[in-house]
C-alpha cells in the first residue's frame, strides 16, 4: 500500500511539473523601444509593441472562428475590444508606426488603426489593401500594386518599381530595396536614382523553392529547396561584399528576424543566432513558431502550443507572457 502511495505521488509530481512552466511571468513592459525590425512590418504578427504596451492576438478561436486580442502593460492585461470577438479570418497581423497600432482586424479590405480610447479599430488614412505584403515606416511606405510592381512612397513622392519576371519578396535597407523575383534571383533598387531600373545581383535560389528572404549585416539570407538538386538544401548566407554563398544550416527553417546586425532564425523549432565567423549559437529549444523583436533587451517568441515567451538577449533569462 505504501509503495502504491509513493508511486501515485511520483506520477502526480511528474504530470504536474511536465504540464507547467518554471519560467516566471513578465510583469514589466516598459522597455527602451527601438525601431521595429523589418520582418514585423512586412509580415505582421500576433505581437506588437507600442507606447510601453505589448499587443497580442490570440490564436485560440471558438467554433465560430472568432477570437480576441489583448493589451499588456505594467498594470496588467486588458481586452483590446472589450467583450467583442474578432473574426479570425480577418486578422493579417499587428503593425506599429508612430505610436499607433495598425491591423486588418475588423475590415478585410483596407488597413485599420486602433482607437484605444474607444477600444476599436477604424479605417486608417493608408490606401493599402490586405491582399499583398507591405512595409510601413516614417520615411518609407511600400506595398504591392500588382505581382510585378511595387508602389513606393519616399520623400513625398511615389515611384513604381518593376520586375517583368515578377516580384516575390522585397526588403529595404536604408535607401536600397532588395528584391527577389519569382525565380529566386536577387536585384537591388536605389532610391537615390529612382528612374533607373532594378539592378541584377545574383541568381540566389535559381531553380529551387524558397520562403526565406532577409537582409542583415551585409548579407542576404535565403533558403533553397529542390529535389535531386546539386546544391544542399537549407538556409544560405550571401555576402553582398564578395558575392560568396555559405550554408548556414541544412535544417528546415520556419521563420527569421533580425535587428542591429543580428540575424535570428528557427530551425527544427529551436531559436538560433547566426554568427558568420563560426557555427550558429542555439538560444532556446522552446519549439518556436515566430520571432518578434521590439527592443535591444528582449526577443519575443510564441511556441506550437500558443504560449508566448520572451528571452533576455543579455542574460538569457526566459519569461512567460500570460496570454490565456
Amino acid at each position: 500500500m505504501r509503495k502504491l502511495s509513493i508511486l501515485i505521488v511520483v506520477i502526480f509530481l511528474s504530470v504536474t511539473f511536465s504540464g507547467c512552466s518554471n519560467y516566471k511571468t513578465a510583469i514589466s513592459f516598459k522597455e527602451e523601444k527601438v525601431e521595429n525590425s523589418y520582418n514585423n512590418y512586412l509580415a505582421g504578427g500576433n505581437l506588437a509593441y507600442c507606447d510601453n504596451a505589448l499587443y497580442y492576438f490570440n490564436n485560440a478561436f471558438d467554433r465560430a472562428l472568432r477570437t480576441k486580442a489583448y493589451k499588456f502593460t505594467d498594470k496588467g492585461r486588458t481586452n483590446m475590444l472589450g467583450d467583442k470577438k474578432i473574426p479570425a479570418l480577418y486578422f493579417k497581423g499587428f503593425y506599429e508606426l508612430d505610436n499607433k497600432i495598425y491591423s486588418f482586424l475588423e475590415d478585410d479590405t483596407f488597413l485599420s488603426v486602433y482607437d484605444s480610447g474607444n477600444r476599436k479599430f477604424v479605417k486608417s488614412d493608408f490606401d493599402i489593401k490586405t491582399k499583398y505584403d507591405y512595409y510601413l515606416s516614417e520615411k518609407l511606405i511600400i506595398s504591392y500594386k500588382n505581382s510585378k510592381t511595387l508602389k513606393v512612397y519616399y520623400k513625398e513622392k511615389t515611384y513604381a518599381v518593376m520586375l517583368e519576371s515578377g516580384i516575390d519578396r522585397f526588403y529595404p535597407v536604408d535607401e536600397i530595396i532588395y528584391l527577389q523575383n519569382n525565380n529566386g534571383a536577387l536585384y537591388s533598387y536605389n532610391l537615390k536614382t529612382p528612374d533607373k531600373a532594378p539592378e541584377f545581383i545574383d541568381e540566389l535560389a535559381d531553380g529551387g523553392s524558397y520562403k526565406v528572404f532577409s537582409v542583415c549585416g551585409g548579407y542576404v539570407y535565403y533558403d533553397y529547396d529542390k529535389e535531386d538538386g546539386d546544391i544542399t538544401n537549407g538556409l544560405y548566407r550571401f555576402s553582398l561584399k564578395d558575392e560568396s554563398h555559405k550554408l548556414v544550416t541544412d535544417k528546415e527553417v520556419s521563420c527569421v528576424n533580425s535587428l542591429n546586425g543580428k540575424f535570428y532564425f528557427v530551425a527544427d523549432g529551436n531559436l538560433y543566432l547566426d554568427n558568420p565567423q563560426r557555427e550558429s549559437d542555439r538560444i532556446t529549444d522552446l519549439k518556436t513558431k515566430n520571432i518578434y523583436i521590439f527592443d535591444n533587451k528582449w526577443i519575443y517568441l510564441d511556441d506550437n502550443n500558443d504560449n508566448v515567451f520572451r528571452v533576455n538577449t543579455q542574460s538569457g533569462v526566459i519569461e512567460r507572457i500570460d496570454v490565456l
